[in-house]
């Protein structure tokens, strides 16, 4: 038998598979460190975060991976780099 964990988003109440889209959101309410409040903690997924501006929509995207150059691509930019072009031509 398995153990499957879920996560809920305390503000939409949107059930997730996996914490990747989760983000803790520490409350702390008060104008300076001697007047402040601590109001807890909740746990608010990636879209009601990016919905009230607290996240950036492409900033937090990780970026695509650029492909590593094959060696048919190695190969062509050699000879292109000495003036040689794909179709023949010098």
């Amino acid at each position: 038998m398995g153990v499957t964990t879920t996560y809920t988003c305390d503000k939409c109440g949107t059930v997730y598979a996996s914490g990747d889209l989760m983000w803790k959101v520490h409350h702390v309410l008060g104008y300076s460190a001697e007047y402040r409040t601590d109001g807890g903690e909740a746990l608010w997924c990636k879209p009601c975060l990016q919905e009230i501006g607290l996240l950036c929509r492409g900033e937090t995207d990780p970026p695509k991976p650029v492909p590593e150059p094959t060696l048919a691509d190695q190969i062509l930019a050699v000879l292109e780099s000495i003036g040689i072009t794909p179709d023949g031509e010098a």
